[in-house]
């Protein structure tokens, strides 16, 4: 089916796909930001505490948040 005839229901479901990935790709930026953050790769310093914290958050963005938005986006009823 083209792109300008699916239904609603996929465009949902495409809009829910790329919320999940970009929710993914935004964890990784803050890992790999706190990673640079503890071993002084930037111009600036940030305390340790700082780095990890964003190391952690970024954590959370990657494998708790998808499943998270999955379970709440979810047709079944699983909960």
């Amino acid at each position: 089916m083209p792109d300008d005839m699916q239904s609603p229901d996929d465009a949902l479901a495409r809009r829910r796909f790329m919320m999940i990935n970009l929710v993914r790709l935004s964890g990784v930026v803050f890992i790999l930001g706190g990673l640079a953050m503890a071993n002084d790769a930037l111009p600036f310093q940030v305390p340790d505490i700082v780095a990890y914290g964003v190391v952690i958050i970024g954590m959370v963005g990657v494998f708790a948040l998808p499943i998270l938005l999955s379970r709440a986006w979810s047709t079944n009823s699983r909960r």
